[in-house]
This record gives structure tokens, sequence and C-alpha cells, in this order.
């Protein structure tokens, strides 16, 4: 008996041992060095500043990888210990009333047990830099990292790798980068991000972004351009909006001109060298003055109202529209359209489309004409205060004293069609 308590303390020691050991091991591993570095220039109202990443960098590997981009860009080597070999944080863009322009960048380096000179030689030899040329200004927030080379293995230990521009490498366990960037409200900003969240304060100059798998936090705009792959989009309200998205959400409050794929754009994906149209996003806005849209395929259209819609064409994009207020010209090829309601403004309504299901709420007109080419075959429910005024050439339906103050004119090949008030 005696024997076995002994051996249960001994083993009961070996074990908190061994447990007291990891602990320290692991506190040695994570401890992180942290620095930053920051860069002010002044700037003029005519002033184009230019902005990249952070974690748009190109990098090499060994080994196995994995990819999380939940919290920012982050490479995670084979031992799955937790901590990440490369993330870029947030890049939050401030705006003021000021004439300059300045970069914050927080660097966190956690380095190898047996390798923390090399993190602090790496934070040393990091410089932050605004590369000026006239009135541009250029902002890489990787600093002087020009690539990474991740390797591990299962005989081999991890090793990660930060190459700066002059050639000289670090070993590190991870890097992670955070970005704050203070601009003028009223300059010309163009943003580029990959795999990266973005904030951006209210901004009443000309605002260019270009993103890649990212989410793009917006507050009041002036004039944005956008070009969108895989991205997340929300905003309050923006003055003219031109925009090109390929399977990404666009949620926002209020836009007075909305531009939509208005130009050939072709995303190109280094992956099997394939090439994408816009295509495959979905608007979600409460209200819009103006919607112009020169092509759309396959997208989804959700707003509370709009004044004026003018689409060029349309292949199974679908429409869902709560209020009507000015006009709507629409050239389809498949893809539903409901409006809840057509305001009494509403002076014309222009509908062509293949096969289609179309469902419009009149309630609020006292009197409109509705027009039907005749050798189309249609499935029709019409109001019944509406009376059949059809003619040779056209199928027609009119309610009113025949001063009619909307016109609804709907050519579709094969359609179900519901008028309702």
């Amino acid at each position: 008996m005696k024997q076995s308590i002994t051996n249960k303390v001994k083993l009961s020691h070996y074990f908190y041992s061994f447990m007291l050991i990891m602990f320290c091991y692991n506190s040695t591993f994570s401890q992180a060095i942290t620095k930053q570095y920051e860069k002010e220039l002044s700037v003029t109202s005519d002033s184009k500043i230019f902005i990249e990443g952070p974690g748009n960098l190109p990098f090499q590997s060994e080994g196995k990888l994995k990819v999380n981009t939940v919290n920012g860009y982050a490479l995670e080597p084979r031992d799955n210990n937790g901590i990440a070999a490369f993330v870029a944080n947030k890049l939050d863009i401030k705006t003021s009333k000021n004439t300059f322009v300045k970069q914050i960048i927080t660097v966190k380096v956690i380095p190898h047990e047996k390798y923390s000179e090399e993190a602090k030689a790496l934070l040393e030899g990091l410089k932050i830099n605004i590369h000026k040329d006239a009135n541009q200004y250029q902002i890489d927030n990787n600093l002087n990292i020009e690539r990474l080379s991740f390797k591990n293995g299962f005989f081999k230990g991890t090793q990660n790798l930060i190459v700066l521009d002059d050639g000289s490498s670090y070993n590190v366990r991870g890097i992670e980068i955070s970005t704050t960037i203070i601009v003028p409200d009223n300059v010309t900003l163009s943003v580029a991000s990959k795999y990266i969240d973005v904030a951006i304060e209210d901004f009443k100059g000309e605002l260019n972004i270009n993103a890649d798998k990212s989410t793009i936090m917006l507050s009041d705009v002036g004039e944005l351009y956008g070009r969108f792959n895989s991205c997340k989009v929300d905003f309050k309200t923006i003055d003219n909006a031109n925009i090109i998205a390929y399977n990404t959400t666009i949620n926002g409050d209020n836009v007075n001109l909305l531009d939509i794929n208005t130009e050939e754009f072709i995303l190109k994906e280094s992956l099997f060298n394939r090439t994408k149209k816009a295509s495959l996003s979905t608007y979600v806005i409460k209200t819009v003055g103006v919607l112009n849209i020169l092509q759309t395929s396959n997208d989804e259209f959700k707003i509370d109202q709009v004044g004026t819609i003018d689409v060029k064409s349309s292949h199974f994009s679908n429409y869902q529209i709560k209020r009507l207020k000015n006009e709507l010209s629409l050239n389809a090829k498949n893809g539903d359209i409901s409006i809840d309601t057509i305001s009494k403004e509403v002076t014309k309504l222009d509908i062509n489309n293949r096969v289609s299901t179309i469902n419009l709420g009149v309630q609020e007109l006292d009197n409109y004409l509705i027009r039907f080419p005749v050798l189309e075959y249609t499935e029709k429910t019409i109001p019944s205060t509406a009376k059949d005024v059809s003619s040779e050439g056209e199928v027609a339906f009119q309610k009113g004293n025949g001063k009619t103050n909307g016109i609804i004119s709907i050519s579709c090949k094969n359609c179900k069609v519901n008028i309702k008030d």
C-alpha cells in the first residue's frame, strides 16, 4: 500500500513538473515585442493619395499552410499552436479637416524561443515611408517587407522568414500589422485591399476602392468608384456611386446616383488563369435616386424606394422594389421583378423580358393603361377595376377616365404577370 501511494505521489510530481515546464515554454515562446512607426507629410486639396495593404504580399511555402481570414490575413503552419505566422489587421482610415496625411503602423512580433534577438532586429530593420511624386502620395502599409517565406514539416521546425527590400531576412514565429491612416476629407483617395477589413470615415472627395475578399465599411461618401471581388460592403450615404462587383453583398442607406457595371470589367484570378465578369452580387439599399445598370447577370436588387431605374441588359437578375417613384425601363432575358407600390408620379414603366414572374402594385394609381403585345404568351391577372380596351395588335387594360398618367408596357415571351390594386 505504501509503495502504491509513493508511486502515485511520484507520478503526480512528474505530471505537475511537466505542466510547469510546458507553461514556461509556452510563455517564453509567445512573448511579443511591439513597436510603433509614424510618418506625416503636408498635402494640398488637389493631392492624390494611394493606399495599399497591409497584407497583400507575395509568399512562398514548403510544408502545410492554412489560410484563415476571420480576423485578417493569416497563414498558420503545421504545428497548430494557435499563433498565426502573418496577420494583417483592419486598415482604419480616418479623415480630418487638416492638410496632412499621417501613417501610423503598429507591428507586433512573436519570436521563436531561441531567436528572440531576430525579432528585435526585424523591428529595427523595418522602415516607414510615404513616397511622394509631385502631388501624388503612395502609402504601402507593409512597410519595407518585400515577401514572406514559410517552411515547416514533421521532422523540422517552423521557419517564418520576413524578407525586407534590402535582402535581409528574419526568422520569427509570427508578425501582426495594424494600420491607421489620417487623410484630408477632400482629396482624391485610392485604396487597394486583399483579405482585410477596411473602415473609412466620412469622406467628401473622390474615393476609389479596389477590394478583393475584403470587408469594406464606409460612412458618408461624396463620390465612390468601387471594384469589388467577393467582398462585403456597408455604407450610410453616397452622393454618386459607380460600382462593379462579383460575388459581393452591398448594403446601404441612401445613394443619389448609382451606376452599376457601366463599363466592361474582367476580374482575373491567378488560379487556373480564370476570368470572371461582374455578377452574382446582392444590392440591399433603402433609397436610390437614380439607378443605371449597363449590364447585370445573376444579381439580386432589393431596394425600399427608387426614383428612376434604367436597365440596358439583364440576364437572370431579380428585382424586389418596394416603391417606384418616377420611371422604369428594363430590358431583360429572364429574371423576376416585383414592385409593391407604383406611385402616382410614375409616367412610364417599360418591361421587356423573356421568361419572368412580374408583380406590380397599382393601388395608388387612379388612371393607368397597361399594354401587352397580342402575339406573346403571357398569363395575366388584371384588377377588375380595369376595363379591356384591346385593339388589333395589342392587348390593353385601362383604369380611370382615359387621361392616363401612368402607362405600363409589358413585352414578355413567356411570363406570369400579376397586377394588383
